[in-house]
């Protein structure tokens, strides 16, 4: 059986699909309808709402929907009251996070009203009444007797441990959280409408494990100093106002002094730097060579006086 949806579903916020942030499985178990279709007719889904999920243990999940022999699909008559399948009060959420009350009624006057482009005032109390009695015979997913098509339980492990999200690991102690949903297509015969209903369950499945992206190939690779360094093409341009001085390496002056232009205070410096350094200085700029002939001439003039006065007239004569 084949179902086309005309119009937007109301998606359900907190559903995350299955990925490496997820730690739940995801599959699809069974689409289910209270109208039996003939094998030519396809029915169409005017509005489509997906449930607030219920969390149920294993063993609750198992015997409200997996209770026959050979593990095959089939809602239990016995749950028909059990709150996580009943139609009347499961709630949903709309777009901007705000949780309402789900009625089966409520939805199919919403799906005429689209569909047909009319205000509900223009729906007669005829009809309105008709779809009262029409719902009130459906209140639990127990109570439909129409088309469905679902999978064994052996096809939903299978399924999942082909898809990589579940694996078997033979220790009890482990559980893999999988929700398992099930889709709930309603007909109303009063007003030529369907709705579908997005129910999911949420339950751990025992001896098995979820499995993560990172536990196949996308493990992150090891550091490499032969890739390009991509710091730089990350740092922003900061722009600014002010002129910038560009300076011109050409321009730039060094104090480098020059072995030939470094100048003594005396010649017994110069004469102590050159038996340290082991070389002889050849050659200087005019002003050294003609400190050099001051000196020299200077202490050529005073060799006769007294040691106290040649040192004094020696500075006063440099000075």
């Amino acid at each position: 059986m084949d179902f086309i949806k005309n119009s937007q579903s109301l998606t359900h916020q907190t559903s995350v699909p299955n990925s490496s942030i997820s730690t739940h499985a995801s599959i699809d178990i069974a689409t289910i309808s209270n109208y039996r279709l003939p094998l030519d007719k396809v029915l169409s889904v005017d509005l489509s709402v997906e449930l607030n999920h219920s969390s149920i243990s294993f063993h609750d999940f198992m015997n409200c929907f997996y209770h026959q022999p050979g593990s095959s699909f089939a809602v239990n008559n016995l749950n028909t009251s059990f709150t996580p399948i009943l139609l009347s009060g499961q709630t949903y959420s709309t777009i901007d996070n705000t949780q309402n009350t789900f009625t089966l009624y409520n939805q199919i006057i919403k799906a005429y009203c689209e569909k047909h482009s009319l205000p509900e005032n223009t729906i007669s109390a005829f009809k309105k009444i008709e779809l009262a009695k029409e719902t009130f015979r459906y209140q639990s997913l127990a109570s439909n007797y129409g088309t469905q098509t679902s999978l064994s339980w052996s096809m939903v492990i299978e399924h999942l441990k082909i898809t990589n999200q579940i694996k078997y690991t033979k220790d009890p102690e482990d559980n893999a959280d999988v929700k398992m949903r099930i889709h709930y297509i309603f007909y109303s015969s009063v007003l030529d409408v369907s709705v579908e209903c997005i129910f999911t369950f949420c339950s751990s499945i025992p001896f098995y494990k979820n499995v993560s992206y990172n536990e196949n190939n996308y493990m992150i690779s090891p550091y490499s100093q032969d890739e390009p360094n991509q710091i730089s093409s990350n740092i922003p341009n900061v722009t600014s106002n002010r002129p910038l001085n560009i300076i011109d390496p050409n321009t730039i002056k060094t104090n480098t002094i020059k072995p030939n232009t470094i100048k003594y205070n005396s010649m017994i410096e110069l004469q102590n730097e050159g038996n340290n350094e082991n070389e002889t200085v050849k050659e200087y700029d005019e002003q050294t060579v003609l400190t050099k002939r001051i000196l020299d001439q200077l202490l050529n003039d005073d060799d006769g006086a007294d040691g106290d006065d040649d040192e004094l007239s020696l500075h006063s004569k440099i000075w």
